[in-house]
């Protein structure tokens, strides 16, 4: 490889010599960038195997940056995520791509109590999905654009704050989405479910391959604010199907 490339050196310092300009000095800096590319090549691949069995974003940190570095983390080599304290969106983009070795831990299966509160104000084409999990959603919490949607929202009863994983729970979750879905409905989520179900209710329901069709958003709270509503813009994921 190195041998055809002195040849074509060689080859454009002869054609370059018809116009007087230095050739010297061209095949100096040709090989300067050619040597500084193998060297940032081999540092690169340094840097992404001392990263790999290394943990981006550790629990004890809350992962609010923006997508752009979780994607420079695979480049530099990072593998292994946990889910732990970070944003919905990020949790949707992290399942949906599929590149994190994830490595939380998971809890038993358990039955919980809950209710299903439907109501409908507007004929339109979205919907919400409030799910009330580890902690309440109240009713203002919900951004004022959207109270007159068709809502469905779940509450799982008593232990408020305590983290359950519940696949009955969830699947009678799914099955509203699965309705949705159906109906070409956009899915306004909302959500304070624990990693488990979070994971459990994308994976299996909210962004399962196929060609079905599927348009949500999901939306994340105002940690900062006293009330913690949910911001008004969320993380949107739309795919037409057929």
């Amino acid at each position: 490889m190195f041998l055809n490339l002195e040849k074509t050196i060689l080859r454009l310092n002869t054609e370059i010599s018809f116009f007087n300009i230095d050739t010297e000095e061209i095949s100096y800096n040709l090989w300067t960038i050619i040597i500084g590319i193998i060297i940032l090549i081999v540092i690169l691949k340094l840097i992404k195997k001392n990263n790999y069995e290394k943990e981006f974003f550790p629990g004890d940190l809350y992962g609010k940056a923006p997508w752009i570095f979780y994607e420079l983390a695979l480049i530099l080599g990072f593998r292994k995520l946990s889910l732990i304290k970070k944003p919905y969106n990020i949790i949707f983009q992290v399942l949906a791509t599929k590149k994190f070795d994830l490595i939380d831990s998971e809890s038993s299966d358990q039955n919980v109590n809950f209710t299903l509160i439907e109501t409908n104000i507007l004929e339109n084409n979205e919907c919400n999905i409030v799910v009330s999990d580890t902690y309440p959603i109240l009713n203002y919490q919900v951004p004022q654009k959207f109270i007159g949607n068709k809502t469905y929202k779940f509450e799982r009863q008593g232990d408020v704050g305590k983290r359950i994983f519940s696949k009955d729970f969830m699947d009678s979750i799914g099955k509203i989405i699965v309705e949705c879905r159906k109906n070409k409905l956009k899915m306004n989520i909302f959500l304070t479910t624990n990693i488990q179900n979070t994971r459990y209710l994308v994976e299996e329901y909210l962004l399962v391959g196929g060609r079905d069709y599927i348009n949500i958003e999901v939306f994340q709270q105002n940690m900062s604010s006293t009330n913690k509503e949910f911001l008004d813009k969320g993380y949107r994921y739309i795919k037409k199907g057929n």
